[in-house]
């Protein structure tokens, strides 16, 4: 997958900055608290990610932080809560930083997995 496909797969994903060591994007996120099983789809409108955690004192936010950053092979840190702590559509800023084993490729492969489990 290019970073072009993951930008024409779906509207919710934008590029906020882009260099040769590091990708940051915007990711529009649907949010799925109180599933059973915890995943991520990527939807026209949205990346639709359930996780376990109920939506109470802000569980659900943060088990999405976590479940994106480990499927994205990423550290928690660099998953940023922009908007939408209360209701189910919720804006996310992800960061991708570059390293000699670790480029845009490896991200876009990891991707490429979180969208076809």
């Amino acid at each position: 997958m290019e970073l072009d496909q993951l930008l024409q797969f779906s509207p919710a994903i934008k590029v906020i900055k882009q260099s040769e060591n590091e990708l940051v994007l915007e990711i529009i996120v649907r949010a799925k608290p109180g599933s059973k099983k915890e995943r991520i789809e990527i939807s026209a409108d949205f990346m639709i990610v359930a996780v376990n955690a109920r939506p109470i004192d802000g569980e659900a936010n943060e088990r999405i932080r976590e479940y994106v950053a480990k499927s994205l092979g990423i550290a928690k840190r660099d998953v940023l809560f922009i908007s939408g702590e209360k209701g189910k559509s919720k804006r996310f800023q992800v960061s991708f930083h570059f390293t000699d084993h670790k480029d845009i490729k490896y991200y876009l492969e990891k991707w490429s997995k979180v969208v076809k489990e």
